[in-house]
């Protein structure tokens, strides 16, 4: 019996050990927290991300993802509940990237998805009437894009259709006959796997429950972002204790209850301290 409390122990140890390496970091004091499913590299454990979740710091101490395609993207936000993270170009110039977007091999699809064609129209035709595309466009080719098919066949005598993509965007356009944008909202993006929806909801945070498992689970927390380890302190005292207790008991022929009975006054003082500590008593 003892063996196996003490395999239980280390197993208990070990998942505190690689719980308490995964912190919420960032690149910046004022940047965006990053806690799992991401991590930075560099900056947390492997296993502090799930796979395809990498972030990295630049230069300028922003937060960068990398999509195995598209390349560079500066992280603007993270909402862990929604499972929602939004984008930007360093360069501001996003309906660029858009054009060359493809989110193969990353875990990140659009939230929702609208059909866009892009037009090349000469300035002077379009200057005033339509928005453009600036950091597309020069003083004679003005760059539109249009998710309206009337306005693509009613300008296709003037202009050129570049390309017809469907673009990721933060809400579909439904009454848009007419209109252009010039595509520089931000990029919002999603995922599904890891789903952390359920920890999230009740106020904890997501995680592995070990260096070597891919299983998901949740880190129960009274403050909300911070990993907290008073209870799996006590819960791996308390099996030390049944260990020592044994011990004690084979050597000194104590009785089993006896020792439990002292040992239980100690665990329960020091669950009061913890407590207390979290509450501020004393301080």
């Amino acid at each position: 019996m003892c063996i196996l409390e003490v395999l239980f122990l280390i197993k208990l140890l070990h998942f505190i050990n690689a719980a308490a390496d995964c912190s919420i970091t960032a690149c910046s004091i004022d940047d965006v927290p990053v806690r799992f499913p991401f991590r930075i590299e560099g900056q947390q454990p492997r296993n502090c991300g799930y796979p395809g979740f990498d972030l990295s710091c630049n230069s300028q101490s922003s937060t960068v993802l990398k999509l195995p395609h598209s390349g560079d993207f500066l992280v603007r936000d993270i909402n862990y509940l929604t499972q929602q993270v939004q984008l930007y170009d360093s360069d501001n110039c996003l309906a660029k990237r858009l054009l060359q977007l493809n989110l193969s091999g990353s875990p990140f699809l659009g939230f929702f998805h609208q059909n866009y064609t892009f037009l090349s129209c000469p300035t002077q035709l379009v200057k005033s009437r339509f928005t453009t595309i600036n950091c597309l466009s020069n003083s004679t080719i003005s760059v539109l894009a249009t998710s309206s098919m009337n306005l693509v066949n009613a300008m296709s005598s003037s202009c050129e259709a570049i390309s017809t993509l469907k673009i990721p965007v933060s809400w579909p356009v439904k009454y848009n006959e007419g209109f252009t944008s010039d595509l520089s909202e931000d990029l919002l993006l999603t995922w599904f796997s890891p789903d952390c929806n359920k920890c999230e909801t009740q106020s904890s945070m997501c995680g592995f429950h070990g260096n070597a498992s891919q299983e998901i689970g949740c880190f129960y927390d009274s403050k909300k972002g911070n990993i907290s380890y008073p209870y799996f302190y006590l819960l791996s005292n308390n099996f030390l204790t049944i260990f020592t207790c044994n011990l004690e008991k084979e050597k000194a022929e104590i009785p089993l209850r006896n020792c439990l009975t002292g040992s239980k006054t100690m665990v329960v003082e020091e669950q009061k301290t913890l407590e207390n500590s979290q509450l501020g008593v004393g301080q």
